[in-house]
């Protein structure tokens, strides 16, 4: 209130921030102080005058010896004279007011360890701080400062997670594969997991599935067609989509489902009777693509 009545008055001015050009006077957390104001010759007489009112006010003595007086493109002479009339020091930039750099580049990175940095040593590895011991496993940690809030919540949940592994300092740190019992992730592996979650479990024939004579393209597709994921007519309008019509587009006979256009429309099974008749297994018998995978036709290279 001393501040904001002496600056109302003109005895005391603050500095403009921003592009609404506020003014601020002072920073103040705790019994820690700053103030903001355009340098004159007059200024150690209005910071004399309002820190002698705000001692008889609240009853408290401002240590000046402690105090620093700091001005930007000033002389350091004057800096000095005005110093010595206030009986505080003169200080220079950079310092540090509540753990932050005052007058160094904000835009790097460094500048803000203070701030969201709490290991001393950042770089280090997990497994070099963390101490084996009877009781189990424990954090060590060098601490720039003590971790409170949600970081303290944070540490807690990683010392647990620590506490439920055993630690072999013989070996390196390395991943593993949940899904598999060696800890060693392979595609092939991968393949198998994602077959047998896709499809059925009545489909025996998972050499249809994944064979290495059928070209990936051909794999996709038939995969698609098992799960009704191909877009076919009947399939596009059950998805919203607005179509002029909904049945096949070569023979207009019956709706295009997956099992029509790969079985039973007649210029397909025509291409169907002829690769049978080429193979030697006589005419078609599935009457979907499900019961061809089932029929496990083999393939021989």
């Amino acid at each position: 209130m001393l501040t904001k009545a002496a600056t109302d008055k003109g005895l005391f001015k603050g500095v403009k921030i921003g592009n609404d050009n506020v003014q601020v006077s002072h920073l103040q957390y705790a019994d820690d102080t700053i103030f903001l104001g355009e340098w004159s010759q007059k200024i150690d007489f209005s910071l004399q005058n309002l820190l002698k009112c705000f001692e008889l006010v609240s009853g408290l003595k401002v240590n000046f010896h402690k105090s620093c007086l700091y001005g930007i493109g000033i002389s350091i002479d004057e800096i000095g004279y005005v110093a010595s009339r206030l009986g505080c020091k003169v200080g220079s930039f950079p310092f540090t007011y509540l753990g932050l750099p005052i007058g160094e580049k904000m835009n790097k990175l460094k500048n803000w360890n203070p701030v969201i940095r709490l290991e001393a040593s950042p770089e280090a590895l997990i497994s070099e701080k963390v101490e084996l011991g009877d009781a189990g496993p424990r954090l060590i940690c060098d601490w720039i400062r003590t971790p409170t809030g949600r970081t303290e919540g944070e540490l807690l949940e990683l010392t647990n997670i620590i506490a439920g592994y055993n630690f072999d300092i013989t070996t390196r740190d390395s991943f593993k594969w949940a899904l598999s019992t060696d800890g060693k992730f392979t595609v092939n592996r991968l393949s198998s997991i994602i077959d047998a979650h896709s499809f059925s479990g009545n489909i025996s024939a998972q050499e249809t599935l994944r064979n290495s004579l059928v070209p990936k393209k051909l794999e996709l597709l038939v995969w698609r067609a098992n799960l009704k994921r191909l877009p076919v007519r009947v399939e596009l309008d059950n998805r919203g989509i607005d179509l002029d019509s909904v049945r096949c587009p070569l023979c207009d006979e019956d709706l295009e489902t997956i099992d029509h256009a790969f079985i039973f429309c007649n210029q397909v099974m025509d291409i169907w009777n002829r690769v049978f008749s080429w193979w030697g297994f006589g005419n078609i018998s599935s009457f979907s693509i499900n019961e061809i995978l089932q029929d496990n036709v083999p393939v021989t290279s």
